[in-house]
């Protein structure tokens, strides 16, 4: 019998996602056939009853993303593939399923405008950034009236019930000494040249860029107006995590033994807990009046 591979992810996965199974793959070459028998597999496993269905797709950063070296017209391409591809899973899946989708993309004007054309029944709202990142991104709703609305009155909610706590006063909060004139650049500025040419930011007044899977660089200059810094010191991912963690109702757990390459590389593909906990607390809200999920209960929105 051979031994069972171990995608690297999927520890991390399973210890985050309660009775989920993980599936790696390449969604743009799976046939719709191989999505309908993934599909029935999840059916079979969870006994799954009520004939509803979230789908949530992320499509954020990829080929649109500024560190990613891809043509726009390709990028445009890839996107569209991409989101054609979904659509098809999603027609699939409402042969016998009440479908509702969420999709997450940069908020880019044209990755918008592909969006609104290959989804014009689609409900786009946009972000400005999460507690302590800024991350702009564009979350688009599909079939769930009233869900963005409820998911951005989630978001604004734990925004406000954190408060204006600063990138330097959260890390304090972990033991993360920032002396003054501290600055936090972006990890994948990996050339230190790079760097040099372009200050981080200030965690006493602003946001940290976006995490990437370098994550985050702390800079310590001798003055304000210093131009380079006399040390640099890459942030531990826990303490990125903590940083990614406010707002959230749920807490993410690296593997106990997890390489510190691959935590990193788990963050910077992963967004704020905030957004997770809005998505799920705004469609608890969207179908609190009359979901039942229990066998034989019913399956109806608002």
């Amino acid at each position: 019998r051979k031994k069972k591979l171990v995608h690297i992810y999927e520890e991390s996965f399973l210890l985050n996602n309660d009775d989920a199974a993980y599936v790696h793959g390449d969604m743009l070459k799976m046939t719709r056939a191989k999505f309908r028998s993934k599909l029935d597999e999840h059916e079979e496993r969870t006994n799954l009853k009520s004939g509803l269905l979230l789908i949530i797709i992320t499509l954020c950063c990829s080929r649109a993303s500024p560190a990613s070296e891809t043509e726009r017209e390709e990028a445009e391409e890839w996107y569209e593939d991409a989101i054609r591809k979904s659509k098809e899973f999603i027609l699939e899946a409402e042969k016998d399923h009440k479908v509702f989708v969420v999709q997450e993309f940069l908020n880019k004007d044209w990755v918008l405008d592909i969006i609104k054309r290959e989804l014009p029944d689609a409900r786009i709202v946009t972000i400005g950034g999460h507690i302590h990142e800024d991350r702009k991104r564009a979350y688009v709703f599909q079939r769930a009236e009233g869900v963005p609305e409820l998911f951005m009155e989630e978001v604004r909610n734990r925004i406000d019930a954190y408060g204006r706590k600063s990138v330097a006063e959260a890390l304090e909060d972990i033991g993360v000494a920032v002396p003054p004139f501290t600055r936090v650049a972006q990890g994948c500025w990996t050339k230190k040249e790079r760097r040099d040419q372009k200050k981080g930011r200030d965690p006493r007044r602003e946001r940290v860029t976006t995490i990437c899977k370098n994550n985050l660089v702390m800079q310590y200059y001798k003055s304000a107006k210093a131009t380079r810094p006399f040390r640099e010191e890459r942030l531990e991912p826990e303490a990125v995590l903590h940083l990614r963690s406010p707002g959230g109702d749920y807490k993410y757990v690296f593997p106990k033994f997890e390489l510190i390459t691959r935590k990193r590389a788990i963050l910077g593909m992963g967004v704020s807990l905030i957004i997770g906990s809005a998505v799920r607390a705004a469609f608890e809200r969207y179908f609190e009046p009359d979901l039942e999920l229990r066998e034989g209960g019913s399956v109806s929105g608002r």
